[in-house]
């Protein structure tokens, strides 16, 4: 038995990273606890409730609640019954809704219209809570999502100096943020509980792709117990999960030089080649309804590019100059000047990425009290870099070929029963 209760906590730490929780006290209209009351939290988008009974104080808990839109309804007898919602639940959010009954019959229900609950009361927590709506309302260039991240109070762009190891071309995004006063090295990236830093840099792994976010939290201060690990801000996301409801996207943002201006440094004739082609669907709905649903989405990058170039290079009289044999065998791999001054070369280099990411979730409700859930994220890129870490020759530069796999299951330990 031990064995799996161990099990089972071990599949719960990362759903309590993700997860919220509604708490609160039932009391008659003397302010008086009222104990053993029904309570059932619904969530209105997959239709599925849960259901407590409040303690001999009169409090109610529902821990490990999935962020979404919830209907809070409080029934007991001698009394009206009551009802909340929708109430906005975000992610890593203790929220507490205090009920107070009216004297009546139970037929009669007092209906209370919430889009957001209270204050957060129940958490010395800072962060800033972006959800789906603003991430897609938001125009984004590239489409990354730390890029909405940045719109956090305390939180700038990291140095884009090619001497910094975090330091990455915009066609690809940031891999790191700067935040209240600390490196971007500091800074901790989770998604559905699972840490995205990678290891030796920290630098975040992976940028899921923004049709499959449901919301993030960017936590700045005040960290709970099952969080830490940096100095800095936590960016804690959550993917989309289905619902009772089909629904899904298709879309392409193409970007290429004959919308561009002209770089100031490019040679005289056409503008260089530009061109970043992002594209993708997304696909959510039940597969029992009430009980089992599934998301999925994928997004592709196909980028080719110049890199514009103008380079210091040694002249023609310092070439004739040069006696030893090996320097000047060295010497034939750097271009010569082509510029009017015939100290510099002017010219460029292809820079061409290409990305796939592909991602999938399944919940299914076992009874009132259990669910579980899995997840996954497959991210294949291969980039040419032609100016990483300070290259500025052609035929130079960095190739990066990648795979990153990130299987993901979850069950909340709590409520399983043996």
């Amino acid at each position: 038995m031990l064995r799996y209760a161990f099990l089972l906590l071990a599949f719960s730490l990362p759903l309590a990273a993700q997860s919220a929780a509604v708490t609160g006290a039932v009391s008659d209209p003397q302010h008086a606890p009222i104990p053993n009351v029904p309570v059932s939290l619904t969530n209105m988008d997959m239709g599925t409730s849960v259901h407590v009974n409040t303690d001999a104080e009169g409090n109610y808990d529902f821990e490990f609640v999935r962020p979404g839109n919830y209907m809070l309804r409080v029934e007991n007898p001698g009394f009206r019954t009551f009802q909340q919602g929708p109430v906005r639940i975000d992610v890593d959010q203790r929220a507490r809704i205090n009920v107070e009954l009216e004297l009546g019959e139970a037929a009669s229900v007092v209906n209370v219209d919430a889009g957001e609950a209270a204050v957060q009361t129940e958490s010395s927590t800072l962060g800033t809570v972006t959800d789906t709506r603003r991430i897609l309302a938001i125009p984004l260039n590239g489409r990354f999502i730390l890029d909405v991240a940045l719109l956090s109070p305390g939180t700038v762009v990291p140095s884009t100096n090619n001497r910094t190891f975090l330091a990455v071309p915009s066609g690809v995004g940031s891999s790191g943020i700067n935040a209240s006063g600390t490196r971007e090295d500091s800074s901790n990236y989770v998604l559905d509980g699972i840490n995205l830093s990678d290891m030796v840099q920290n630098q975040i792994t992976l940028q899921p792709n923004i049709d499959m976010v449901e919301e993030f939290k960017v936590q700045q201060n005040s960290f709970s117990a099952e969080y830490g690990r940096n100095a800095g801000i936590i960016v804690n996301a959550v993917t989309k999960a289905g619902t009772n409801e089909i629904h899904g996207s298709v879309y392409e943002f193409l970007r290429n030089q004959r919308f561009d201006a002209k770089n100031f440094f490019d040679p005289p004739g056409p503008i260089i080649p530009f061109n970043r082609d992002i594209f993708g669907y997304s696909a959510g709905a039940p597969v029992i309804r009430n009980r089992t649903f599934f998301f999925t989405s994928y997004e592709g990058r196909d980028g080719h590019e110049v890199a514009s170039i103008k380079t210091l290079v040694p002249t023609d009289a310092q070439r004739a100059a040069v006696t030893n044999p090996i320097i000047r065998q060295l010497l034939g791999l750097i271009p010569t000047a082509n510029d009017p001054t015939g100290t510099f070369f002017v010219g460029s280099a292809a820079r061409n990425r290409r990305q796939d990411q592909w991602s999938g979730r399944v919940d299914h409700n076992l009874s009132p009290r259990d669910f579980i859930y899995a997840s996954f994220i497959i991210n294949r890129d291969n980039r040419l870099e032609p100016t990483l870490q300070g290259n500025n020759l052609p035929g130079f530069g960095d190739q990066r070929p990648a795979q990153r796999y990130f299987p993901h299951s979850a069950t909340p330990g709590y409520s399983l029963r043996a």
